[in-house]
């Protein structure tokens, strides 16, 4: 317990107490003809820390700065006060700058006050490892405000609010009644450089498993590779196959003239054979067919077209033909195939392999490269005796149109 030396109150004020420091309690004796007391308490610690900021920076690293008051980043203003009646002319304050390696903040400290022209404000950049000053700002009242700031790494800094006149803010005795310098101090900041994020070893366990699981994606991400390989391996040995074999539409016929396979299964045989005969030259692919129903050639494309037996149909009433298109010179956008009536109602197409968008008379094979060998079976439904086979489309920007001279006489050959 540590007693003050008398003090006279005076009953119109109020009067401030202050106890000499480490003191645990107060002993009050009063003496009086007849009064009345009220005792109360306030603290005077800085920015709400329940501890008065110290005035000196720490002396080393391996001191424990938890006695000094945490400044953040980004802050609204605090409250913090010099107590100039117990000899406080100064508080430290400490920001902990989190980043990572390499990286900078700009950070930015404001004072505010209405006694500015007693106050400085002073700024250390700490190097963490010797604990000494690298870098420092010092700020003084300029047009009405203190503000400084500096470029700090991550690591402990600290920042000070003291009297610019500490020998005539303490020449008077301790604990006396003196006014406090009160304040408002904030911060703000900005990154600079964002550094480099610290790089932790994984463990075995995920090692091992992070590479099944690279093996599996791998294998997964091949997968369509491998299919496509196989599909195009395939497609190239049924062309090589059909290309020693001639009048593949009449063999198809005579099965199932004799019944030696379903129409099911030889459509079937059909639609897997038309991408791999696209693979061999174009004559070799018209001869396997045998010989076209209609057919057409300019310097740009030429076209041909089998008339299929109707048994082969998908759909009820669909009469079968085969296209066959190949590109000569050019490139063609745009391009659509339209199946017209001479005579009658339109045909509308019903079906077509492979699937190719296709709508009233028309299918849209849209763009069509300099080389390019087609071949598609479509259905077509309609009134009609005969159709026109013509290509529209733009060969290199230019409109451009393509039509076998001959029509296709259809129910006569169904007929047959």
């Amino acid at each position: 317990m540590a007693l003050c030396n008398a003090v006279v109150f005076d009953a119109s004020a109020m009067q401030m107490i202050y106890p000499y420091p480490n003191a645990s309690a107060f002993q009050i004796k009063m003496h009086g003809e007849r009064f009345a007391i009220e005792v109360g308490s306030t603290g005077f610690s800085d920015m709400g820390s329940m501890v008065e900021a110290p005035s000196q920076l720490p002396t080393n690293s391996m001191t424990s700065n938890e006695s000094w008051p945490s400044l953040a980043m980004d802050t609204e203003p605090i409250e913090g006060e010099l107590t100039l009646a117990i000899h406080d002319t100064a508080d430290v304050f400490k920001i902990e700058v989190n980043g990572y390696e390499d990286s900078i903040y700009l950070i930015q400290v404001k004072l505010m006050s209405n006694h500015l022209e007693h106050l400085q404000l002073d700024m250390w950049e700490m190097d963490q490892a010797i604990w000494e000053a690298v870098d420092t700002r010092n700020a003084h009242i300029i047009n009405g405000k203190i503000m400084t700031a500096l470029e700090l790494p991550p690591g402990t800094h600290f920042v000070r609010v003291s009297h610019v006149d500490v020998a005539n803010a303490t020449n008077h005795t301790w604990g006396s009644q003196v006014a406090p310098v009160n304040y408002m101090i904030s911060t703000a900041s900005e990154m600079i450089e964002e550094g480099y994020a610290p790089y932790f070893p994984p463990d075995d366990d995920t090692v091992k498993w992070g590479e099944v699981a690279r093996w599996f994606m791998g294998l997964l991400f091949l997968a369509p590779c491998l299919y496509f390989a196989v599909i195009f391996s395939s497609n190239r040995k049924r062309a090589m196959e059909m290309s020693l074999k001639t009048e593949q539409l009449a063999w198809f016929k005579h099965q199932m003239d004799s019944g030696g396979a379903q129409p099911n299964t030889l459509r079937k045989s059909l639609d897997k054979s038309l991408q791999a005969i696209a693979q061999l030259d174009w004559s070799t692919a018209c001869t396997t067919w045998g010989s076209p129903d209609g057919q057409h050639r300019t310097e740009g494309v030429a076209m041909a077209a089998w008339i299929l037996d109707p048994r082969l149909a998908k759909t009820d009433g669909g009469l079968p033909i085969m296209v066959g298109i190949h590109v000569l010179k050019g490139n063609w956008e745009l391009a659509a195939l339209r199946l017209d009536a001479p005579e009658g109602q339109p045909w509308e197409v019903v079906n077509v392999e492979p699937r190719f968008l296709h709508r009233g008379e028309e299918i849209f094979l849209d763009t069509m490269r300099e080389g390019n060998i087609t071949f598609l079976t479509l259905e077509i439904r309609g009134q009609s005796d005969a159709v026109d086979v013509e290509l529209n489309g733009r060969s290199d920007g230019q409109p451009t149109a393509a039509r076998m001279p001959q029509a296709l006489l259809l129910r006569s050959q169904s007929e047959e």
